[in-house]
Protein backbone atom coordinates (compact mmCIF):
# COMPACT_ATOMS: atom_id res chain seq x y z
CA UNK A 1 0.00 0.00 0.00
CA UNK A 2 3.10 2.50 0.61
CA UNK A 3 3.42 2.94 -3.30
CA UNK A 4 0.02 4.26 -3.68
CA UNK A 5 -0.51 7.85 -4.07
CA UNK A 6 3.06 8.20 -2.26
CA UNK A 7 5.31 10.39 -4.53
CA UNK A 8 8.42 8.68 -5.92
CA UNK A 9 11.58 9.33 -3.93
CA UNK A 10 13.71 8.89 -6.89
CA UNK A 11 14.21 6.70 -9.80
CA UNK A 12 14.87 3.59 -8.29
CA UNK A 13 11.22 4.06 -6.69
CA UNK A 14 9.41 3.57 -9.85
CA UNK A 15 7.98 0.32 -11.19
CA UNK A 16 10.35 -0.48 -14.25
CA UNK A 17 12.77 1.33 -16.75
CA UNK A 18 10.25 1.44 -19.75
CA UNK A 19 7.42 3.01 -17.30
CA UNK A 20 10.34 5.13 -15.89
CA UNK A 21 11.43 6.49 -18.88
CA UNK A 22 7.64 7.16 -20.41
CA UNK A 23 6.80 8.82 -16.80
CA UNK A 24 9.38 10.74 -15.52
CA UNK A 25 9.72 14.29 -17.62
CA UNK A 26 6.45 14.51 -16.64
CA UNK A 27 7.42 13.85 -12.64
CA UNK A 28 10.78 15.80 -11.99
CA UNK A 29 9.95 18.58 -14.38
CA UNK A 30 8.51 21.67 -12.66
CA UNK A 31 6.20 21.75 -9.39
CA UNK A 32 4.72 18.55 -10.12
CA UNK A 33 5.86 17.07 -7.18
CA UNK A 34 4.41 19.65 -5.06
CA UNK A 35 1.24 19.22 -6.46
CA UNK A 36 1.29 15.80 -6.31
CA UNK A 37 1.97 15.52 -3.01
CA UNK A 38 -0.66 18.05 -1.93
CA UNK A 39 -3.30 15.79 -3.39
CA UNK A 40 -2.51 12.26 -1.98
CA UNK A 41 -1.21 14.05 1.55
CA UNK A 42 -1.79 12.14 4.85
CA UNK A 43 -2.89 8.66 5.37
CA UNK A 44 -3.44 6.74 2.01
CA UNK A 45 -6.45 4.15 3.73
CA UNK A 46 -8.37 7.01 4.07
CA UNK A 47 -8.62 6.97 0.07
CA UNK A 48 -9.45 3.29 -0.25
CA UNK A 49 -11.96 3.00 2.52
CA UNK A 50 -13.47 6.35 0.78
CA UNK A 51 -14.07 4.13 -2.44
CA UNK A 52 -16.19 1.22 -0.82
CA UNK A 53 -19.09 1.86 -3.16
CA UNK A 54 -20.49 -2.11 -3.87
CA UNK A 55 -24.08 -0.73 -2.92
CA UNK A 56 -24.08 2.43 -5.14
CA UNK A 57 -22.27 0.12 -8.18
CA UNK A 58 -24.56 -2.44 -8.28
CA UNK A 59 -27.16 0.14 -8.90
CA UNK A 60 -25.76 1.09 -12.29
CA UNK A 61 -26.84 -0.57 -15.44
CA UNK A 62 -25.03 1.14 -18.10
CA UNK A 63 -22.68 -0.80 -20.01
CA UNK A 64 -19.39 -0.21 -18.68
CA UNK A 65 -15.93 -1.34 -20.40
CA UNK A 66 -12.71 -1.43 -17.97
CA UNK A 67 -9.19 -1.47 -19.33
CA UNK A 68 -6.30 -2.88 -17.25
CA UNK A 69 -2.51 -3.86 -18.43
CA UNK A 70 -2.16 -7.02 -17.28
CA UNK A 71 1.30 -6.78 -16.82
CA UNK A 72 0.90 -4.12 -13.99
CA UNK A 73 3.06 -4.54 -11.09
CA UNK A 74 1.90 -1.39 -8.97
CA UNK A 75 -1.72 -1.98 -9.71
CA UNK A 76 -2.51 -5.89 -10.42
CA UNK A 77 -5.90 -6.27 -12.18
CA UNK A 78 -6.60 -9.25 -9.77
CA UNK A 79 -6.98 -7.10 -6.92
CA UNK A 80 -8.27 -4.24 -9.02
CA UNK A 81 -10.19 -3.94 -11.91
CA UNK A 82 -11.69 -7.83 -11.76
CA UNK A 83 -12.79 -7.26 -8.31
CA UNK A 84 -14.02 -3.80 -9.33
CA UNK A 85 -16.17 -5.65 -12.27
CA UNK A 86 -17.37 -7.69 -10.32
CA UNK A 87 -19.66 -5.27 -8.43
CA UNK A 88 -21.09 -4.17 -11.68
CA UNK A 89 -23.65 -6.23 -13.43
CA UNK A 90 -23.22 -4.85 -16.96
CA UNK A 91 -19.00 -4.23 -16.55
CA UNK A 92 -16.65 -6.01 -19.54
CA UNK A 93 -13.06 -6.05 -18.91
CA UNK A 94 -10.02 -6.43 -21.32
CA UNK A 95 -6.52 -6.87 -20.20
CA UNK A 96 -3.90 -6.19 -22.45
CA UNK A 97 -0.75 -8.37 -23.04
CA UNK A 98 2.29 -6.84 -22.70
CA UNK A 99 1.12 -3.74 -20.68
CA UNK A 100 1.12 -2.28 -17.72
CA UNK A 101 -0.12 0.93 -15.74
CA UNK A 102 -0.66 3.74 -18.92
CA UNK A 103 -3.00 1.67 -21.28
CA UNK A 104 -3.57 4.51 -23.91
CA UNK A 105 0.28 5.23 -24.17
CA UNK A 106 1.45 1.69 -23.85
CA UNK A 107 -1.05 0.03 -26.29
CA UNK A 108 -2.86 3.11 -28.16
CA UNK A 109 -3.69 0.73 -31.06
CA UNK A 110 -5.57 -1.85 -28.94
CA UNK A 111 -6.81 1.18 -26.84
CA UNK A 112 -8.28 3.43 -29.39
CA UNK A 113 -9.65 -0.23 -31.05
CA UNK A 114 -11.88 -1.35 -27.96
CA UNK A 115 -12.47 2.10 -26.86
CA UNK A 116 -13.95 3.16 -30.72
CA UNK A 117 -15.94 -0.02 -30.60
CA UNK A 118 -17.71 0.56 -27.24
CA UNK A 119 -18.56 3.56 -28.26
CA UNK A 120 -19.64 2.95 -31.63
CA UNK A 121 -17.17 4.74 -34.01
CA UNK A 122 -15.39 3.42 -36.41
CA UNK A 123 -11.94 2.95 -36.02
CA UNK A 124 -9.43 5.80 -37.57
CA UNK A 125 -12.65 8.14 -37.85
CA UNK A 126 -11.45 10.48 -34.87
Amino acid sequence: MRRVWTFPADRAALIDEAYLSAREKILFDGDYRRYFSAMFEGEKQRYIDRLVLDDELARIHADVLMLHGRDDPGFPPDSLTLALSRSLPHADVALLAHCSHSIAYEQPSKFLLLANAFFGGEPGSH
